[in-house]
């Protein structure tokens, strides 16, 4: 953050920057541990740092590029009345998002572009409907997801099973403290909670990629204690991760290659193995089709974030799992995309899968999940029936401001 601040020189005067940034967070908001690094932080966490540093900087245009993805809705109500005052104060506001409610909400006029073309400009966005704006963003009428039936599990055998379960960070930390939870056999489980809240842990957890402290994890009823991701895969356990632009992508590999990565069969020839044949066997999969993802020889590494996350998607989902880990699916996604992404998935609940689901979009939430289990603190602090539940009440769960 000192590296915005315009007026403290080559000498970083730690107490005099350290109480700025917190009257500054103080009056806009927002929560910034001070003394993390910021490798350390969460993807929503980083955000908020740079929200509160592009403040700090005494801009007067500003951009922000998804700046509600991450929050609350108290937040996201907090961030809206900062910018009308920034507005007010005199500055030049440009907000990129693809949620209608934080147009409204936030702008004054709205500019559609869709494949790098205006397709409307200027218009102020009360005077126009959700489904008006939709269309005008993807060039065709989407039609709804219904929400389905909530059904009996087709398994006894839990997808998922955690029992009072604590893991650890760096220096002995605990993250997760008791966790339980169990997701059955065709049930879509929602996970709320302000960013760092402990669900990049739980996913992590959930696909063995970390062991746990204490307590117990099944997974479709394998012990995963020990933290053995291929014991995960094996078991057929699949996921999509936090930030798949720093974990999952190997530079140099093809897009090919890394669906090889979720162990699909490469067929075999007389020398090696037929990297052709499996892309042939990619382009027909189903998913590859909806997502309409990269062609199969293209580095993975030179592609958007958007067109890395249809990729990875495919390839979670090629190997029919019996346990899906979708940390924010439909992050960077079109309107298009986004909805293809969660028929997928429910069509994979309703055929017997049991589905991990973090979003920042509570909307997502709500509309895909059977239960809502919310996180603070790394503590499991309530399970809600989104069909019973108003959002706020669980941004209140989220905050910490709600027994």
């Amino acid at each position: 953050m000192a590296l915005a601040l315009p007026e403290h020189g080559f000498r970083l005067r730690r107490r005099a920057v350290a109480q700025l940034i917190g009257e500054a967070a103080e009056r806009y908001g927002l929560k910034v541990r001070q003394r993390a690094r910021i490798r350390d932080l969460s993807m929503g966490e980083r955000q908020q740092v740079e929200i509160l540093k592009l403040l700090l900087s005494g801009a007067r245009t500003m951009i922000l590029d998804e700046p509600t993805s991450l929050l609350a809705p108290q937040e996201v109500d907090a961030l809206a009345t900062v910018l009308r005052e920034l507005r007010d104060e005199g500055l030049a506001l440009a907000l990129i998002t693809h949620k209608l409610a934080d147009v409204r909400a936030m702008c004054d006029r709205v500019t559609v572009l869709r494949g790098g073309v205006v397709q409307m400009d200027g218009i102020d966005p009360s005077t126009l409907s959700d489904a008006k704006l939709v269309e005008a963003v993807v060039g065709r009428h989407l039609p709804q997801i219904r929400p389905r039936p909530r059904q009996l599990p087709v398994d006894p055998t839990p997808a998922l099973e955690a029992v009072e379960i604590d893991v650890e960070a760096e220096r002995g930390r605990l993250v997760l403290h008791g966790v339980s939870l169990t997701i059955e056999r065709g049930e879509v489980v929602g996970v709320a909670g302000v960013s760092g809240s402990g669900q990049r842990e739980l996913a992590e957890v959930a696909l063995a990629l970390r062991s746990i402290r204490s307590g117990s994890l099944q997974v479709l009823g394998f012990d995963m204690c020990d933290g053995r991701p291929d014991k995960a895969l094996d078991a057929g356990a699949a996921g999509v991760s936090e930030d798949p632009l720093a974990t999952d992508v190997v530079h140099g590999l093809t897009v090919t290659e890394h669906m090889a990565l979720s162990r699909l069969e490469v067929p075999k020839r007389a020398l090696g193995y037929d990297w052709r044949a499996l892309e042939r066997a990619v382009d027909a999969l189903p998913e590859a089709h909806t997502l309409k993802i990269a062609e199969g020889r293209r580095l993975l590494s030179t592609l958007s974030g958007g067109n890395v996350q249809r990729v990875l998607l495919c390839r979670a989902l090629a190997r029919d799992p019996g346990l899906i880990v979708a940390a924010y699916p439909t992050r960077g996604l079109d309107l298009a995309n986004v909805m293809a992404t969660q028929e997928m998935l429910l069509r994979r609940a309703r055929d017997g899968a049991g589905v991990l689901l973090m979003s920042e979009d509570l909307d997502e939430l709500f509309l895909m999940s059977d239960r809502i289990v919310v996180l603070h603190g790394g503590r499991v602090v309530a399970s809600v029936d989104p069909e019973r539940t108003e959002r706020h009440d669980v941004g209140s769960l989220m905050l910490g401001l709600a027994a």
